[in-house]
C-alpha cells in the first residue's frame, strides 16, 4: 500500500510538473517563439521594402537625369560655369531686344535658384518698346532654344513730357517694360558627362 501510495504521489507529482511545464510553455515560451517569429517575418519585409524603395529611386534618378539632358532635348542652356550661362544668356537677351527694336535700359542678374527639374539663371530687364517691337521681343523669347522663360512682366505706358495722352493715328503706344527671365541651365563639364 504504501508502495501504492508512493506511486500515487510520483504520479501526481509528474502530473504537477508536466501541468506547470505546460503553463510555462503556454505563458512564456509560446509567446516569445511567436513574438521572435514575427519579428523576423517583420525584417524580411522591411528588408524588401527598403529594397524595392532603393530601386525607384534609382529608377526617378535616372528619368530626372534624362529629363534634365540638354544634349537629347536641346531644351537647357549648358556650360562649365554659372558665370559663362549667365554671358550666354545675357548675350541671346541683348541679340533678341535689338534684333526686335527695343531700347533696353538695363539687364541685371537674379540670384540663381532651382525651377522644376533644373537649376536656373535669371535676369531683370528694363526696356522701352512700342506695343508691336514689345509683342515680337516675346515671341521671340517664347520660340527660342534653348528655353527662355518668361517669369515675371510689370508694364506701363510712357507719356513723354507735352504728350496727353493717345493721339488718334499716332500708332502704338509706348510702354515701360520690366521682365524678369530664367534660363534653366546644366553647369559641368560636357566632355565627363558624355563618358
Amino acid at each position: 500500500m504504501i508502495r501504492r501510495n508512493s506511486m500515487a504521489s510520483r504520479g501526481l507529482l509528474l502530473g504537477m510538473f508536466a501541468a506547470v511545464a505546460g503553463l510555462v510553455w503556454l505563458a512564456v515560451v509560446d509567446p516569445l517563439a511567436q513574438w521572435r517569429r514575427q519579428t523576423a517575418e517583420a525584417v524580411v519585409q522591411a528588408q524588401t521594402d527598403i529594397a524595392r524603395l532603393n530601386d525607384s529611386l534609382a529608377s526617378l534618378t535616372a528619368a530626372r537625369a534624362s529629363l534634365v539632358d540638354d544634349r537629347t532635348a536641346g531644351m537647357v542652356w549648358t556650360a562649365r560655369q554659372t558665370g559663362e550661362a549667365e554671358a550666354m544668356v545675357q548675350s541671346r537677351l541683348s541679340e533678341l531686344a535689338q534684333t526686335n527694336g527695343l531700347a533696353l535700359r538695363s539687364i541685371a542678374p537674379l540670384p540663381a535658384r532651382e525651377v522644376g527639374l533644373a537649376n536656373a539663371v535669371g535676369f531683370r530687364m528694363e526696356l522701352e518698346a512700342p506695343l508691336d517691337a514689345l509683342i515680337g521681343f516675346l515671341l521671340a523669347v517664347e520660340q527660342t532654344a534653348p528655353i527662355l522663360g518668361l517669369e515675371r512682366a510689370t508694364l506701363r505706358r510712357l507719356i513723354r513730357p507735352g504728350e496727353v495722352g493717345p493721339v488718334a493715328g499716332a500708332g502704338q503706344p509706348v510702354l515701360f517694360v520690366q521682365l524678369d527671365i530664367l534660363a534653366p541651365v546644366q553647369i559641368g563639364d560636357p566632355a565627363k558627362d558624355e563618358t
